[in-house]
């Protein structure tokens, strides 16, 4: 795998996660493992953050810092709709 990914001149990722699922409020961390359980039946590699309440911040650093190409996010407002942003 590093080989292919340094003859096609690609870093190699420490993880394969394709989505984070994030949340803006509190109270919101079980509804983030429901998204997650979704996504992993539709077959999406997806993680989400542990802690209670993250910060935004905290977020965005991860996936820069592990290179996850998307991030879904909600807040009681998105909920309240049925939506998502990504």
């Amino acid at each position: 795998m590093r080989e292919r990914a340094a003859a096609a001149g690609k870093p190699l990722r420490a993880i394969e996660t394709e989505v984070l699922v994030g949340s803006i409020g509190s109270g919101l961390q079980q509804r983030r493992m429901a998204l997650c359980a979704e996504l992993w039946a539709a077959g999406v590699k997806a993680e989400f953050g542990y802690k209670p309440n993250p910060k935004m911040a905290d977020n965005l650093g991860y996936c820069h810092e592990h290179q996850v190409p998307f991030m879904v996010l909600f807040g009681e407002d998105e909920v309240n709709r049925g939506v998502v942003k990504i």
